[in-house]
């Protein structure tokens, strides 16, 4: 029976979430981003939801998650979030997934951000 489980939204806290919305918006190419009150901002990606809280100070670890997004080009996003403000952890590397492209990153609050582009390949064990 196939799950009936879909997930709805993520959520991220800041002391800064109008700044941190601004570089997932400037990050990926997302549509507005609204307010929904003085402390907090989201916007759709597809049918998914994130949202910007504002706290007084950013969550530590551990307690943090990955934000994984499927791009065109793992390399090319990579660039592209350095020259906006993330920090690299792993650049583009293609060996840990045979077929694909992974790469790891942190927002400006240091939330988790991976890359991804291809499609992994199936081996056939006999």
């Amino acid at each position: 029976m196939p799950s009936r489980v879909q997930l709805g939204a993520v959520l991220l806290a800041s002391p800064t979430p109008e700044k941190l919305a601004d570089f997932y918006r400037r990050a990926f190419g997302l549509g507005a981003v609204r307010s929904h009150g003085p402390d907090h901002l989201g916007v759709s990606i597809g049918n998914t939801y994130l949202g910007f809280d504002r706290v007084k100070r950013p969550p530590r670890a551990p307690g943090r998650a990955t934000l994984w997004f499927q791009v065109p080009d793992a390399g090319h996003a990579y660039k592209r979030l350095i020259s906006i403000g993330a920090k690299g952890v792993t650049p583009p590397d293609r060996t840990c997934s045979p077929g694909e492209v992974l790469a790891w990153l942190t927002d400006p609050e240091g939330n988790a951000i991976g890359v991804l582009s291809g499609e992994p390949r199936q081996e056939v064990r006999k």
